[in-house]
């Protein structure tokens, strides 16, 4: 071959094999790239309520009681040239879900989200809205759960979304006591001790006080017009399950019952324990005297109580024989016909107000009852 001949020959292998790089290029403006199918993307907020389009997605339930039921709106979007089908939303790992068509979700026991879904399909810029909640069950604090949105009509490696579902449950209703200790309580006396089932949920509840089990079942016991076995409890209220407490021996005492707070709340068996005691509410002095007060001034003067049970007792009914010049002295919009006196044998005061109504000795007596 002569160099005439080579040189002609590398120019021409040069103009073919440009020609086969542009026969072999891709249009790189963007126009065509992933626009023949279609293409999934999640239209969520974030914790900041900051809207989010993306094809994963977190949804933050954030603080719910127990039994309370917050939902979020989950938005499915075609953002592809054609046309794709929901096919298939699952759990893939975490705590329960509850999957169903919309507004036909049946919760379980165990699920603490729910999820609509229907299998249906989008067009090109056409957008689908499901509705999740989240309800705490139990006494779980943190729950998580992940579920996988799968679809066709969209590229393989797009074809399928991850759904995240997070939330905090508080105890709310269901945090009662594991333990009810009377303390030293007199003989024949009647202690109470009162337990709200409260209900935080805009729909009536329910939940329940078993009988009471144990050797010393007899000393234990429900006050009377307290709801035994199933305790309604309307919406955004208490009700009080009131039990109480009768030694009859100088000796500790133990018993169980089963409670369960209204709504989603799981049973919690309750230890109760007393001890009968010669020990009484006490309170010093017995008689006041308050000296010259001018008509129309107030003095005041404290009673000291000393409760050695372990639970508050109540005084009702508090009532001077002399409301007009001897009363008992307590903030304004507070209930003066009452004083709960914390346990412990913590020293506690009673303001009794003298405010003489006219010259001269004035006398009264301040009455109150217990248990």
């Amino acid at each position: 071959m002569s160099h005439l001949d080579r040189s002609f020959f590398a120019r021409s292998a040069l103009v073919l094999s440009t020609l086969v790089l542009a026969a072999s290029g891709c249009r790189c403006d963007g126009q065509n790239i992933g626009r023949t199918n279609g293409e999934i993307v999640v239209i969520w907020r974030d914790a900041m309520g900051e809207r989010i389009t993306n094809r994963d997605a977190t949804y933050d339930f954030g603080l719910a009681l127990v039994g309370e039921k917050k939902p979020l709106t989950m938005t499915l979007r075609n953002t592809g040239a054609n046309k794709l089908t929901l096919t298939k939303l699952e759990l893939t790992e975490g705590d329960d879900v509850a999957v169903g068509l919309p507004r036909a979700v049946v919760p379980t026991e165990t699920s603490a989200f729910e999820a609509e879904f229907d299998t249906l399909t989008l067009q090109p810029n056409e957008q689908q809205e499901f509705t999740l909640a989240f309800t705490p069950r139990g006494l779980k604090g943190n729950y998580l759960s992940k579920l996988l949105l799968t679809t066709e009509g969209t590229r393989t490696e797009d074809a399928t979304a991850v759904i995240t579902l997070i939330g905090q449950g508080e105890k709310g209703s269901c945090d009662l006591p594991t333990i009810i200790d009377f303390g030293k309580t007199p003989i024949g006396e009647t202690i109470p001790f009162s337990v709200p089932f409260a209900n935080p949920t805009s729909l009536p509840a329910f939940g329940r006080a078993e009988p009471i089990t144990g050797p010393d079942l007899m000393n234990f016991g429900y006050a009377q017009n307290t709801p035994m076995g199933q305790v309604p409890v309307a919406p955004r209220s208490s009700t009080d399950v009131v039990l109480t407490f009768t030694p009859t021996e100088l000796r500790a005492y133990e018993a169980t019952v089963v409670l369960r707070g209204a709504g989603e709340c799981p049973e919690q068996t309750v230890i109760l324990r007393g001890i009968g005691s010669n020990e009484t509410l006490t309170w010093s002095p017995s008689s006041l005297s308050y000296g010259f007060v001018n008509p129309g001034s107030e003095a005041i003067k404290e009673v000291t109580f000393i409760n050695p049970a372990s639970v508050p007792i109540v005084l009702t009914a508090i009532t001077s024989t002399n409301g007009a010049d001897f009363y008992h002295a307590v903030p304004a919009g507070t209930d003066a016909t009452r004083l709960s006196i914390p346990g412990g044998s913590v020293p506690f005061p009673m303001r009794i107000a003298c405010n003489p109504s006219q010259l001269g000795a004035r006398t009264g007596t301040v009455t109150f009852l217990t248990g």
